[in-house]
């Protein structure tokens, strides 16, 4: 029997955080994390949101997305099927398949191609939304896995797991790779000492994490010997930041930091550009300890970690090149469902 649906005379708003991360990405992507046994990936939320609003109209879809200021309209969920516009949204609708008579309005904090996980973030706010709407009940494990599947129908590509974890959870968090599942814990007491020495730089460019992930991804199964090299060291690098972050050692994470960019920057060419040295080269001449790019690399953000008291001379140093900036905080909460 399909799920009852609520009768919603008001509104559902959801939100989840996007996120940071510090060691182990890419490791994040099953099946690679069991080629490199101990893996881990550790990333910490951000108050960069991903929001959503459903409202009750007299009928049929319309989808409108804030932040690309795009919307999508249809009588029935066939009619929002191969549309090239607000394609992951449309393919959550359709697989949720509320009744007809549901507007949804969507709005994301971080940039477009930002490596913050952005729309992962997104796809969690807008699965619970969904879910919540319809009547169907959904532990964080299952929406974490159906929202990760329909991404990944969407990109035609492996996903990652890592931002979805973050975006439900919150958080500073360690997710444990290890054969038969992921487990998620949420390492206490980071922000305070951690939180005011970081700084976000937007290189300007978005990043392409399908392009590289897949490049790395065939690599691996390939068992190319420098990719894999490089794998082991991310991953020891990962377990580096792991002892670092729990020793609440800033010198110690600025090594793992380090250790991690350096290497990933060894996987492929295209993960580092001149815009992302010259941000890091710019950060390190001005107070940062060390600094890697957010994501898969190739473009978007950068993350900075700066030494106690330098990160105002760090971001100054950087906007007086001409970079941009991003405030943000640590996020403890995850995803927030509410009825208004």
């Amino acid at each position: 029997m399909p799920p009852k649906a609520r009768t919603p005379g008001r509104t559902l708003t959801t939100q989840a955080p996007t996120r940071i991360d510090f060691a182990g990405g890419t490791l994040d992507l099953w099946p690679l994390y069991l080629f490199f046994p101990g893996s881990r990936t550790l990333n910490a939320a951000i108050d960069r949101m991903s929001r959503v609003r459903l409202e009750s109209i007299s009928e049929g879809y319309e989808l409108i997305s804030l932040d690309q200021d795009r919307t999508l309209s249809a009588s029935t969920l066939q009619g929002l099927e191969g549309s090239d516009k607000l394609t992951l949204i449309a393919t959550l609708v359709r697989h949720f398949a509320p009744g007809p008579g549901v507007r949804v309005i969507t709005e994301n904090d971080a940039p477009a191609g930002s490596g913050l996980g952005g729309s992962s973030s997104l796809a969690v706010a807008l699965g619970a939304a969904l879910a919540e709407w319809t009547g169907i009940e959904m532990e964080p494990d299952a929406l974490i896995r159906k929202v990760c599947d329909l991404e990944a129908q969407v990109l035609h590509t492996p996903t990652g797991l890592q931002d979805y974890y973050a975006a439900v959870h919150g958080g500073t968090g360690l997710l444990h790779l290890e054969p038969g599942g992921v487990r998620h814990e949420t390492l206490q007491e980071v922000s305070d000492w951690l939180g005011p020495r970081l700084v976000l730089c937007y290189t300007g460019a978005p990043h392409h994490s399908g392009l590289s992930n897949w490049e790395v991804y065939r690599r691996v199964v390939e068992r190319d010997v420098n990719t894999c090299a490089s794998m082991e060291e991310i991953s020891g690098a990962a377990a580096e930041m792991e002892s670092a972050l729990r020793a609440a050692d800033p010198e110690r994470v600025a090594g793992a930091l380090d250790r991690e960019w350096k290497a990933r920057k060894r996987l492929a060419p295209q993960i580092s550009t001149d815009r992302i040295e010259a941000v890091i080269g710019c950060a390190l001449s001005s107070g940062a300890l060390a600094a890697k790019v957010c994501g898969a690399g190739g473009g978007g953000c950068v993350l900075i970690l700066s030494a106690e008291g330098r990160t105002g001379e760090v971001s100054e140093a950087l906007r007086g090149r001409g970079f941009e900036v991003l405030s943000f905080r640590l996020q403890d909460a995850g995803l927030e469902c509410r009825w208004n």
